[in-house]
């Protein structure tokens, strides 16, 4: 419950962080957004959300300039995480078919990535209610 009394103050943070100094956000204002969605959003899910975000904007279709693989990079032709990129990016377009076919854990892991980054605004949400009881 907790968690959807503060939805409100994050989108309203985000949005804050989306307008540019030519718009009339001074430099104060996006560092006290900044500061504020910092206790609102642990670090941790701000990267799972940032990174969920990334592949929702990418095309799944085109090959990635940047290649992180390890194996890849050692020479061997695959490894059990291939794919799993391209499978989170169509489903996050919405296409299940191909998610599915390019890697199978795709959707699961965009499932326990969401829990994941849920739990941790719980968990800070209560926290920070905890502390300011008297």
């Amino acid at each position: 419950m907790l968690f959807l009394s503060h939805s409100g103050r994050i989108l309203l943070l985000i949005s804050t962080l989306c307008y540019d100094k030519h718009r009339g956000i001074d430099n104060q204002t996006m560092t006290r957004a900044l500061q504020s969605l910092r206790q609102i959003i642990p670090p941790e899910a701000l990267v799972w959300t940032i990174g969920l975000i990334g592949l929702a904007l990418t095309d799944p279709d085109t090959q990635g300039v940047l290649d992180l693989c390890l194996f890849k990079q050692l020479g061997f032709e695959g490894c059990p995480g291939c794919g799993l990129g391209h499978s989170v990016a169509y489903l996050l377009h919405g296409d299940l078919g191909r998610s599915l076919e390019t890697h199978p854990l795709g959707p699961f892991a965009v499932g326990v990535l969401c829990m994941r980054i849920l739990s941790l605004v719980r968990d800070t949400t209560r926290f920070r209610a905890f502390q300011s009881q008297p």
